[in-house]
């Protein structure tokens, strides 16, 4: 945890990144807990965040499609790609 997120609370540091980096609410969340996390599966991301797994998809195309993450082959994970100090 950095001191960004000690000082500001989980939903404080996903709606500064969201705005930082022109994302929705839901892709900034996605992309701190790959961030924390390393890569995780659509299920895990799902799991983790209470998202349906529809909405997890669609925003990590998004998130593919912008340069964020990278979704693997085999096993079928979800990676980090920007590094962010948060």
């Amino acid at each position: 945890m950095t001191i960004e997120t000690e000082l500001l609370g989980e939903k404080e540091v996903a709606s500064k990144i969201a705005s930082d980096e022109g994302l929705s609410f839901s892709q900034a969340k996605i992309y701190l807990t790959l961030e924390r996390n390393g890569p995780l599966a659509f299920e895990s991301i799902s799991e983790t965040l209470d998202m349906e797994k529809t909405e997890v998809y669609r925003a990590v195309l998004r998130l593919q499609k912008r340069g964020f993450v990278h979704v693997g082959e085999v096993p079928r994970r979800v990676y980090p790609l920007r590094a962010r100090c948060v």
